[in-house]
């Protein structure tokens, strides 16, 4: 019983004195300095705080508490004193805590842990393993913020962060400045619900940010200024909100070369690159399966918004999907952006209010090269461009081997809209299953010429208006070669397959069949072609459709499928020569024995595809050879000149 009163004792004079048993400390340590857990709490106290110096260093030892009067903070190294070290290395059960005095606490209570020029910077093996040096590891801070300051500050220092979470704090999180200043590392830490960016850094380069969670700050996730070669591996970067520009990352007039790689980016919101925006980063950047999702751009570019970012820009395997641009670029926004490199990247069911859903190239947008990426499900809910945009200037564009389905666009080109961009080449591309409200629901060309379309499978796409899966408009020199352009629709209107106006001039259909470079255009809605070009007597807007496969050889069937000059004077002509009875394998004009040795050899495949779905045997095009097939190569068997 007496014993049990001295404890109530001692509890009283504890709550009467109104603070916590510790350690006061504050002023000058200019001597090798331990805090241990048996002192804790250490409470800052007095007009200076703590300033490290005279190459002293001060350890703080697992669990120990440090708290601040309001407006002190605890500086490494000064002009005045020299260099000062600081060793906080914490525990993932004993982490130290640097907070307030204040109860409640506040952001802005007491102001940062700064490390100075004077600071001793981290040091690390040469496989990455700290070895000596500034650090905080397994460290919280909060409740910082006051008199301007980051909660940690490094100026032009390089301090190790591991394992921190620095939350609850007044402005940035993590701020770095200093032209020249050597890199900081930051990995495996937490940075959350700081009313600024969570992680600030200007003026330097070849950060390192590995493995953490930036979310819920209010000013964005990572600001990276005037900064290079920085790598960022690892990280979920989320729910960070600003008005300004890249709610998740932002770099401005970073120079060199930023790599992203395995990072989660999602649930950010900004004005413009509601996931990343690269605004002036002209050195180039690099972006390795990243999962960049549901952020929201006020302006453009949902996903990632890249603004005069020259360079060469490399997106590689990433996953951008369900993100929304109020204005352009629901997945990604190109805007006078150097050389841009896309593969094997999987661009789906990103909103675009204006234009282009999936990707928008805008202006000057250098070479483009897109090859085996799926661009899918997206959404350009006002304008142009439900997939892949490439407007006004958009530079030399090759797309080969991608999967551009089930895009809209409540106007114009379901799948791909190339307006006023010269040099397109599209190889061996899927665009299957995309809708336009007007015209184009494939491809639609505006004053883009100098094309050339090879081996890509354009089907099952609806024009609602009936104006053509491929629709050309003032866009010259464009030939056609081993393209299957079947089965799209038209909910209304004339065509279902190519629509040609506006004296687009040498636009070519014609196939060799000694070579098997014949375009398959057939059962479409409406006309397969249709020439709206004026009549010119040169013969310029005149179409070359010699050896296409039309699904039939006789002509009057093939001129139903067909609108020019026979249908109104006023139009040019499709020049097209009877070609292939379906069944016609060997191409010898007989559907023979030959053939029929041809068909039973490829009984059964499931495997048929362009650009010979089968050596031709897979004749309505399912990818199988089945009774179907059978059927058709029956209604034609013994056709032809030969027999």
């Amino acid at each position: 019983m007496k014993k049990s009163l001295s404890k109530l004792v001692l509890v009283t004079i504890f709550c009467l004195s109104g603070r916590v048993l510790g350690t006061d400390v504050g002023g000058l340590i200019c001597t090798n300095t331990t805090w241990t857990s048996a002192g804790s709490p250490y409470v800052v106290t007095g007009a200076s705080g703590i300033v490290i110096g005279c190459n002293a260093t001060l350890t703080i030892e697992p669990g120990v508490v440090v708290k601040f009067n309001p407006t002190l903070a605890i500086v490494a190294g000064s002009a005045a004193f020299g260099k000062g070290n600081l060793i906080a290395r914490g525990t993932e059960q004993l982490p130290i805590v640097f907070t307030s005095t204040n109860a409640p606490a506040a952001p802005g209570d007491w102001s940062r842990i700064h490390f100075t020029d004077f600071a001793v910077d981290a040091t690390f093996d040469g496989d990455g393993n700290y070895l000596s040096g500034g650090i905080l590891e397994h460290v919280i801070v909060e409740y910082a913020g006051y008199g301007n300051y980051a909660a940690v500050f490094a100026e032009k220092s390089a301090p190790f962060l591991n394992y921190c979470e620095i939350r609850h704090n007044l402005l940035e999180g993590v701020k770095a400045t200093g032209t020249n200043a050597p890199a900081v590392k930051i990995s495996n830490s937490q940075v959350w619900d700081n009313a600024k960016r969570g992680i600030y850094i200007t003026d330097r380069g070849g950060y390192k940010l590995l493995n953490n969670n930036i979310h819920d700050n209010r000013d964005g996730g990572i600001y990276l200024a005037s900064s290079a070669n920085n790598t960022m591996i690892g990280n979920t970067i989320s729910g960070n909100t600003t008005s300004d520009n890249g709610g998740g990352i932002y770099f401005y007039s970073s120079s060199g070369v930023n790599i992203l790689t395995g990072n989660t980016i999602s649930g950010n919101t900004a004005g413009w690159g509601g996931g990343i925006c690269f605004y002036s980063s002209c050195g180039g950047n690099t972006l390795i399966e990243n999962t960049i999702s549901s952020n929201t751009a006020n302006g453009g570019g949902g996903g990632i918004y890249f603004y005069y970012s020259s360079g060469t820009n490399t997106l590689t395997e990433n996953t951008i999907s369900s993100n929304t641009a109020n204005s352009d670029g629901g997945g990604i926004y190109f805007n006078s952006s150097g050389s841009n490199t896309l593969t094997e990247n999987t661009i789906s069911s990103n909103t675009a209010n204006n234009n282009s859903g999936g990707i928008y190239f805008y202006y000057s947008s250098g070479s483009n090269t897109l090859t085996e990426n799926n661009i899918n499900g997206n959404t350009a809910s006002r304008y142009d461009g439900g997939g892949i945009n490439f407007y006004y200037y958009s530079g030399t564009n090759k797309l080969t081997g991608n999967n551009i389905t089930d895009n809209t666009a409540s106007r114009d080109a379901g799948g791909i809209f190339f307006y006023y961009s010269g040099t397109n080449t599209l190889t061996g591309n899927t665009i299957n299953g995309n809708t336009a409200s007007d015209k184009g629901s494939g491809i639609y060309f505006d004053n883009s010429g100098n094309n050339k379309i090879s081996t890509n499978a354009i089907q099952d796409n609806t024009s609602r208006n009936g104006s053509g899966a491929i629709y050309f408009n003032n866009s010259t020199d464009t030939p056609l070669y081993r393209n299957t352009i079947t089965d799209n629709y038209i909910s209304s209107g004339t065509t279902g397959g190519i629509y040609v106006t506006g004296n687009s001039e040498r636009i070519s259909l014609a196939g060799n069949p000694d070579d098997d470079t014949y375009n398959i255009i057939c059962w479409n809605d409406g006309y397969q072609v249709y020439n709206n070009n004026g009549f010119n007597a040169d013969g310029r807007n005149d179409i070359n459709a010699v050896y296409v496969q039309w699904g039939t050889s006789d002509i009057l069937l093939i001129m139903e499928k067909i609108f020019d000059y026979f249908d109104d004077g006023s139009k040019a002509f499709v020049m097209f020569y009877p070609f292939v009875c379906p069944g016609d394998f060997d191409l010898d004009e007989d559907v023979d024995r030959v053939d029929l040795a041809t068909f039973v050899e490829n009984w059964l495949r499931q495997d048929c595809a362009i650009p010979d779905w089968c050596e031709g045997t897979d004749l309505d095009l399912s990818t199988n050879v089945d009774f179907v097939d059978f059927a058709y190569f029956a209604e034609n068997w013994l056709l032809g000149t030969g027999q």
